[in-house]
């Protein structure tokens, strides 16, 4: 288990489930979460509560990445040196997104930047 579902909202539990829906369909995603599809479907489309469980099983079904995309809206993209350095050099340049950039990069590798 990669996320800790009891934390998040309901509406980012209602986008895991239909970030499951769009990668497996919503058939084969009410079968892998042994519901009926029509229970799937008022789960994704309307504001019903959904079940810890089912939202567990569904987290667990997609990828770190896709994970990522659906809570925190962060898409991971493929990134070479030259674009990582573009990215440097425009915080130099530019104080908002270099206060920006400093902040998101203290939120997530924070431990790792003081560990290193």
């Amino acid at each position: 288990m990669l996320t800790d579902v009891t934390k998040l909202d309901d509406e980012q539990r209602r986008r895991i489930l239909k970030k499951l829906v769009e990668k497996l369909g919503l058939a084969q995603t009410a079968k892998l979460l042994e519901i009926g599809r029509s229970t799937l479907y008022r789960y994704v489309n309307t504001n019903q509560n959904i079940p810890l469980e089912i939202v567990r099983k569904a987290a667990d079904m997609l990828t770190p990445d896709e994970l990522s995309d659906v809570i925190y809206g962060l898409k991971v993209v493929e990134v070479d040196a030259t674009t990582a350095l573009s990215v440097v050099i425009k915080a130099m340049k530019d104080e908002k997104f270099r206060n920006f950039f400093v902040s998101v990069l203290y939120q997530y590798l924070g431990e790792y930047l003081k560990n290193t």
